[in-house]
């Protein structure tokens, strides 16, 4: 969940943007109020999607609401146990049967895939966590919860700012053209 939940905010925020532009944008009570307004108590019948539930979200999944979006890219962030020996042997250690068991590998092919299918963009982190600590590189994750620490968040940065770079440059001539 940690790799997915920090995209929502850069959607959110970008989605404000494009709704403040067209005059769609609602805050919170404004949403609340269209819900009662138009949905339960209006004239009309309550629009419900496929699956018999009410949406007020009309306004963002507008046509061209959605192609004013920023393209997805999806940075893969590993976890401490496939990169760093000591922490996977600690892994091995405590869990019965582990390596018949469970393939660390198997959650990033299955997300590749995943995205390889849906035609979005990514990248993956995991080979330079794995030279960083192949050449005996320090900690880049806190000790406590596994989330990356300052040295975990510098790598991740240097590793990203050249792909990031070119998705940036290549996102500005698609908008010249």
């Amino acid at each position: 969940a940690s790799s997915a939940i920090p995209v929502v905010p850069l959607y959110i925020s970008i989605l404000f943007k494009v709704m403040k532009e067209r005059h769609l944008h609602e805050d919170c009570l404004a949403h609340i109020d269209r819900l009662f307004r138009e949905q339960l108590y209006g004239a009309r019948s309550p629009q419900l999607d496929s699956m018999g539930r009410l949406r007020v979200d009309d306004r963002e999944l507008r046509d061209d609401v959605q192609a004013a979006r920023a393209r997805f890219f999806v940075v893969l962030i590993p976890y401490r146990q496939m990169v760093e020996r000591a922490s996977y042997e600690q892994l091995r250690d405590h869990v019965p049967g582990f390596d018949e068991r469970y393939d660390l590998t198997l959650p990033g092919v299955r997300t590749r895939a995943i995205l390889d299918r849906l035609g979005v963009e990514y990248f993956d982190l995991t080979p330079a966590f794995r030279a960083h600590f192949e050449a005996a590189g320090g900690p880049l994750y806190f000790p406590v919860d596994g989330h990356l620490d300052a040295a975990g968040n510098a790598l991740a940065a240097d590793t990203l700012a050249p792909v990031l770079g070119k998705q940036i440059s290549i996102a500005a001539l698609s908008a010249a053209r």
